[in-house]
């Protein structure tokens, strides 16, 4: 049986993405908001522990059951939306992506043989969606079922100026992975 929402893995999930978000680990951050950080982290940390799931349970109770039918509208109404819009909910591919493994059974990148502007900036939305799960998309889009866009994903993502890029104004993730601030050519060594 899984856990309800809110309780067990989704609330360490959620508290985890907050303690990423704000930062909690990163002690050396001592400037502006973060230095108030640093120095309320234990009340934070606390409140994540102790606090956090009385009151998300508190506010979710408040939803009354006219509201839960409104929501229940809204969300079929966007269903036809999508509907009308060329997309089918009940069959998951999205028109968008499933062109662009069409496309690219064909060629190796977007506009044929040669990396231009498009794969650049095309890669920032499709090769994220396919090769890191943005927004928990895989599963609902099928993205494995994309062979073609996973494989122009990880040979554009395997391009140094792309591990390069991912990696400028990332103040997170593992020590290797990121380059906060970058200056100069040096800084990537």
């Amino acid at each position: 049986m899984q856990p309800a929402p809110g309780t067990g893995e989704h609330l360490e999930r959620l508290k985890l993405l907050l303690r990423e978000m704000f930062q909690l680990d990163r002690g050396d951050l001592d400037f502006g908001l973060y230095r108030i950080m640093n120095l309320k982290s234990a009340e934070i940390a606390a409140f994540l522990d102790d606090d956090l799931l009385p009151q998300v349970k508190a506010k979710l109770n408040l939803t009354r059951a006219e509201d839960r039918a409104l929501l229940t509208k809204v969300l079929a109404n966007a269903r036809e939306q999508a509907k009308a819009s060329g997309y089918n909910p009940d069959r998951n591919p999205s028109p968008k992506i499933v062109e662009l493994n069409r496309r690219l059974a064909e060629h190796p990148f977007l506009c044929g043989d040669d990396y231009t502007i498009a794969d650049i900036a095309n890669y920032g939305w499709y090769g994220a969606l396919v090769l890191h799960n943005i927004y928990e998309a895989a599963e609902f889009l099928d993205v494995a079922s994309y062979t073609h866009v996973i494989r122009w994903a990880e040979e554009i993502e395997a391009r140094p100026a792309v591990q390069r890029g991912r990696r400028v104004n990332r103040p997170w993730g593992p020590e290797e992975t990121r380059v906060p601030e970058r200056h100069g050519p040096e800084d990537f060594d």
